[in-house]
């Protein structure tokens, strides 16, 4: 028997992000781009900006904040002349967190994606149904999330400026958010998941300014370790409801019967009805 079916779903798994490029949107945007600091413009009027951020090892900071500016304003930079303050931020490899799995049992999450709506709907008891089999669709797509996976890992930042104000001024301005030790950092996931929220944990601060050249162009540098607690999603299982089954029947020889049927049963021998 060959069956063929027509599906229906508005829901679409392909945009599901369960990759670090989120986190370290986030990060940027909720928290490093906060910081900001102040300078004069051509007229001597305070202006104030964010402070510019890289993703780069500390080796090559001042290569790739060169790369950004100028591939932003099509003029050549040389490494040298990158204005200061900025951010390079570094994304240590990712490590299991144990103390935050769960058991085998626990693993899934079941919902309901409502087609006409365009809504999720969660219960305890779509799970237990889907378990068991007795899931009522209707007109709704069954989404079946796999528990996430916990990991950890450090997003090391290094701020680079001519003078300490810069760094105190960042250190104040970051430090204003780990008031009571955890930040909780919004992540936007695409559905099911959507908007979580993962605590950042207050910074180990390094002054790293003795690790820089002793000439006219030093840096100051100051490193900011943050501890992030994350998790890893995979892409949810969907089931769109079926509106028609088409299915062909064989004999040994040739085909018996092609029809639409509003319901169809296979029986434990292998027999339809």
């Amino acid at each position: 028997m060959t069956t063929s079916t027509n599906q229906s779903s508005n829901y679409d798994a392909s945009g599901m992000d369960w990759l670090l490029g989120l986190y370290d949107q986030a990060f940027v945007g909720g928290l490093l781009n906060t910081v900001q600091y102040i300078y004069r413009d051509a007229k001597e009027n305070p202006v104030r900006i964010s402070v510019p951020c890289c993703f780069s090892v500390p080796e090559r900071a001042y290569a790739s904040m060169a790369q950004i500016i100028t591939k932003s304003t099509g003029k050549n930079i040389d490494v040298q002349n990158v204005p200061r303050p900025f951010f390079s931020i570094y994304r240590s490899p990712i490590k299991l967190d144990d103390t935050r799995s769960v058991s085998e049992e626990h693993q899934s999450v079941v919902s309901l994606w409502d087609n006409a709506t365009g809504q999720f709907h969660n219960d305890p008891a779509y799970t237990n149904a889907w378990s068991s089999g007795e899931m009522p669709m209707g007109d709704a797509s069954i989404v079946n999330q796999h528990w996430p996976m916990p990991v950890n890992f450090i997003y090391k930042v290094d701020m680079w400026a001519k003078n300490r104000r810069h760094i105190d001024n960042a250190s104040i301005q970051i430090m204003r958010k780990f008031i009571r030790k955890v930040y909780m950092l919004p992540v936007n996931f695409s559905p099911p998941v959507n908007l979580i929220k993962v605590p950042i944990f207050r910074p180990e601060i390094t002054d790293t300014s003795a690790l820089e050249p002793k000439d006219d162009n030093r840096s100051e540098r100051l490193t900011f370790s943050f501890l992030v607690k994350a998790w890893i999603f995979e892409t949810p299982l969907i089931v769109p409801p079926i509106s028609t089954i088409q299915a062909t029947l064989y004999g040994s020889t040739s085909v018996l019967a092609s029809a639409e049927y509003d319901e169809i049963i296979i029986n434990p021998d292998g027999s339809v009805t």
